[in-house]
């Protein structure tokens, strides 16, 4: 709204009231459209430079709420416990099949990591 209040003020405050006049009879109608394009001649191109600025602003505000976003977010995980903190992946085991998979994968991790496992999910 701000933007295109200084492009009427550029433009001429007949931008804010364009389309609006009441008219009564047909010449008053042939007077408002001749009037009314002869407006949006005039301000074709101030319209066309409001509509690429906006859109190049909307476009930088949405890049740069992405990016406060992102930095919410990865400081949020610096700070909080999650998940992700205690996983781990493990690859490159032998593919084996079986009820006792789990309980031989967590002896092999428990065994080489030294410490407790709280489970191990295959």
């Amino acid at each position: 709204i701000t933007g295109w209040l200084l492009l009427s003020v550029e433009g001429g405050s007949e931008l804010l009231v364009l389309g609006t006049i009441p008219v009564e009879d047909p010449q008053e109608m042939c007077r408002a459209v001749h009037w009314g394009r002869s407006i949006r001649d005039r301000v074709r191109v101030m319209k066309l430079i409001f509509t690429a600025c906006l859109y190049v602003v909307a476009s930088l505000g949405a890049l740069v709420f992405a990016v406060l976003q992102q930095r919410t977010v990865d400081e949020a995980n610096d700070r909080l416990a999650t998940m992700m903190d205690y996983a781990a992946f493990c690859s490159g085991f032998p593919k084996e099949a079986g009820r006792d998979v789990e309980e031989n994968v967590e002896d092999f991790l428990a065994r080489a990591t030294g410490g407790p496992l709280v489970g191990v999910s295959v």
